[in-house]
């Protein structure tokens, strides 16, 4: 009996856990849930773009930098909703970029 009345506690914490709440008004992407997964500890499943603050990295040659500098008015247009534009400010300059979209070229050696 004792054993039944645990399970039947952990199944309700086990239900309660399975409701996902965003701290962020926004959009799910990346959702790789399907009924009958089970989610693991640690592994991402979904992600929440925040609708409320975007980060915008740009990649611009040197040669154009001299019209670039921090605080100044930003104007960005997303690909995927021509039309609409994003307003706001540069808030830093970097010497180098880490494109975590891209993958090195690898090198082909000739002998």
């Amino acid at each position: 009996m004792e054993a039944a009345q645990a399970a039947l506690y952990k199944a309700g914490i086990d239900l309660e856990r399975c409701q996902i709440r965003s701290p962020v008004n926004g959009w799910v992407t990346n959702l790789t849930v399907r009924v009958g997964n089970y989610a693991a500890t640690g592994q991402r499943q979904m992600s929440v773009i925040d609708a409320d603050s975007y980060w915008i990295y740009g990649y611009f040659e040197e040669t154009r930098l001299r019209n670039i500098s921090v605080g100044a008015a930003a104007r960005a247009e997303l690909m995927g909703y021509p039309g609409l534009k994003l307003l706001g400010h540069v808030e830093s300059i970097n010497r180098g970029i880490a494109d975590t979209n891209t993958a090195p070229n690898r090198r082909v050696s000739r002998k």
